[in-house]
């Protein structure tokens, strides 16, 4: 039985997660094509999309020592593209 409701949980969470893609997508596209290309759109997306998918899985995202990012200001921040946590 706890093997079941674990593949339940499993297909429940990618079925919320693809309903949750598709949704932000068509809201995204939309906005993109009705504000003539306006590449704000594209960062409301990632960060409407992310935020949500984060929330769904339950993570927490905190910075700590937040005086050393400003301290070293300009900065760049490259992602390894090995999570969806680079996003």
């Amino acid at each position: 039985m706890k093997v079941f409701r674990e593949r339940a949980a499993f297909y429940l969470g990618f079925f919320a997660g693809a309903i949750w893609l598709f949704l932000c997508s068509a809201v995204g596209l939309v906005g993109l094509l009705l504000s003539g290309g306006n590449r704000l759109f594209v960062f409301y997306f990632a960060r409407t999309f992310c935020g949500g998918v984060g929330r769904l899985m339950g993570w927490s995202i905190s910075l700590e020592h937040r005086e050393r990012l400003y301290a070293t200001r300009p900065c760049v921040f490259v992602g390894n593209h090995q999570s969806i946590m680079d996003l």
